[in-house]
């Protein structure tokens, strides 16, 4: 509902998916796309990995233009699965890769850069883009 937000920002309290309809505006995923990919790419540090710790739907709203080549999807699978984790243990992984890159002070270069600091905590599969123009992938087991 309230498109991208930096980590200070104040909302109310609200539960609604991404993929939501409001009365008079339609579906939220397709209205917020042309603009959060742009956004997204003046937020990002001009140089360096982009880490995209997202969920699928929210990807879908849109992904950063033009940072593919240095951008890293972190997708969160089962342990010992190529099977997505479920919502709470995705979003909890998701959290604590966030605060983990937060508290090594991360200031990566590069993707492989990323797989290697995480795989000190984690079983990290990553993988190049096979084409120009996608990002990096990179599968983490979620803890049991």
């Amino acid at each position: 509902m309230w498109g991208a937000l930096r980590p200070h920002d104040e909302i109310p309290a609200y539960r609604m998916h991404v993929c939501s309809r409001l009365v008079g505006l339609g579906p939220l995923e397709p209205m917020w796309r042309p603009i959060l990919s742009t956004t997204l790419a003046e937020a990002a540090d001009p140089n360096g990995v982009v880490v995209d710790l997202r969920s699928a739907s929210f990807r879908a709203v849109g992904t950063p233009t033009g940072l593919a080549g240095r951008t890293v999807v972190v997708r969160i699978v089962r342990s010992g699965s190529a099977r997505s984790a479920s919502p709470h243990g995705g979003k909890r992984t998701r959290g604590e890769i966030d605060r983990y890159l937060l508290e090594h002070d991360a200031h990566l270069e590069h993707p492989s850069e990323l797989a290697d600091l995480l795989a000190d905590r984690w079983s990290v599969r990553p993988a190049a883009p096979r084409r120009g123009g996608l990002p990096w992938t990179m599968e983490i087991e979620a803890g049991p």
